[in-house]
């Protein structure tokens, strides 16, 4: 499916007013008042990026417990919900962004790549501001250091 029919058939079944990319392929939602969802089609690998902002690292002491959190939680996708993180130097922002390819994506998995997109934000949200500084542990680790499944 193209991005343009992707995002109309999508808005029409979530009953949301058209979601329509500007000419550079971008487009922005804001979810609860809170969250903006920036929508990037990148036309020439037929995907579609869902990226969330999560602002500049701190900076001084907490910058760098703030960044081994973040690349923590990267870590396997355990806590982004398959996205990942990264830094935007144009912006300063660090960025969580959801890669959805558009030969695979209805507007059902649309759906459910972009709720569970606003679960991780909303979750990181909240860690990152209650404890920027603490590693997630959701796994026994193994003496080498990997995850026992």
């Amino acid at each position: 499916m193209n991005a343009s029919d992707l995002l109309a058939d999508f808005s029409q079944r979530m009953g949301l007013p058209p979601i329509v990319f500007s000419n550079d392929g971008t487009a922005r939602i804001l979810v609860d008042d809170s969250i903006p969802i920036d929508w990037q089609h990148d036309a020439d690998a037929r995907q579609l990026h869902l990226m969330v902002s999560f602002g500049p690292p701190p900076d001084g002491a907490e910058r760098e417990a703030y960044l081994l959190r973040v690349l923590t939680a990267n870590l396997l996708g355990r806590e982004t919900a398959g996205a990942v993180f990264s830094y935007d130097p144009g912006t300063g922002d660090i960025v969580l962004t959801r890669t959805l390819d558009l030969d695979s994506t209805d507007s059902i998995a649309l759906e459910e790549a972009l709720n569970a997109l606003l679960r991780a934000v909303e979750t990181l949200r909240e860690a990152f501001a209650t404890a920027p500084d603490a590693a997630a542990d959701d796994g026994e680790k193994s003496p080498d250091g990997f995850l026992r499944a």
